[in-house]
């Protein structure tokens, strides 16, 4: 399966599973200056060893790109048959490109997957208005209403980002991977591509007002009270037990992801940690509340 993901690139220090092929539409070089398509791309490669990544750069190191460089991304993905694109980013919606349109028409007609998410502060992203394009958005943050939109109850959770260091952040534009990841256990069931949306709006993980989503808890209360031995010293609360933000730094998130991959002897990302999240990390970052990086 090929995916492309049309971001700022990828930092190539970081080891990989899956081939992947690097094309850079920006002024800049192909190598990730910002960290937002390293997250993404590493997330992705997480999901299965038979991928073939395409890192298309047309953010900068400040998260910004031209609509002229979407556009010959997007004509790039078309040209290279990939089978899913993931655009993690926002157009706002009053923006209206026939050859945009004419484009995105073409790799959804030729079958290809876009998946996009909403914007953090609630406006419309362009992208989502299209109901064949599959957008994601967190419960906590604030919720753009429409059919066209798969809700998940997200925390901030902990991801990787530049340097092989990990960053906590509950931006929607992170919650991608959850659904590629999704899509792609369909896509081994032989769930057709017109039936995706539909299966991915029945899925538990979903949104739903009503139900509180459990998570699993994959590290027993004796390897956890471990855990919480080791980051004492960081003094990461007060002394009514609230949550300092200040120390949530990248620092000492990334400490706190090498002392459990140390105990437990397992990948965070390629374990798959990510997904559910660890017991001790929910707690951790549901203290927190709705911080975005």
């Amino acid at each position: 399966m090929k995916i492309a993901v049309l971001d700022s690139g990828f930092d190539f220090s970081q080891p990989l599973q899956n081939k992947i092929t690097n094309i850079n539409f920006t002024d800049e070089t192909n190598k990730d200056e910002n960290g937002h398509g390293t997250c993404i791309i590493k997330l992705i490669d997480s999901i299965s060893s038979g991928l073939e990544l395409y890192s298309i750069k047309i953010l900068d190191r400040t998260g910004k790109g031209k609509l002229s460089s979407l556009k010959v991304a997007l004509l790039e993905a078309l040209n290279s048959d990939v089978n899913i694109i993931n655009l993690s980013l926002g157009i706002e919606a009053f923006i209206k490109d026939s050859e945009l349109e004419i484009l995105l028409d073409k790799c959804l007609s030729q079958g290809i997957i876009i998946v996009t998410s909403e914007s953090n502060n609630g406006k419309i992203n362009y992208l989502s208005c299209n109901n064949r394009i599959i957008s994601v958005q967190g419960k906590q943050n604030n919720l753009v209403t429409s059919n066209n939109v798969i809700y998940i109850n997200n925390s901030p959770r902990i991801i990787p980002w530049l340097g092989s260091s990990y960053v906590l952040s509950g931006a929607n534009s992170f919650l991608t991977p959850f659904i590629i990841k999704k899509i792609y256990e369909l896509l081994q069931n032989h769930v057709s591509i017109q039936n995706l949306k539909k299966c991915l709006m029945q899925q538990s993980f979903i949104f739903n007002s009503n139900k509180k989503i459990q998570r699993q808890s994959i590290i027993n209360a004796k390897l956890m009270k471990s855990i919480e031995e080791e980051i004492s010293i960081w003094n990461l609360y007060d002394e009514n037990k609230a949550f300092k933000i200040a120390q949530a730094t990248p620092r000492n998130i990334t400490a706190l992801v090498r002392i459990i991959e140390e105990k437990t002897q397992q990948s965070y990302i390629y374990d798959s940690f990510w997904m559910p999240d660890l017991a001790y990390l929910e707690n951790f970052v549901n203290k927190i509340g709705s911080i975005l990086h």
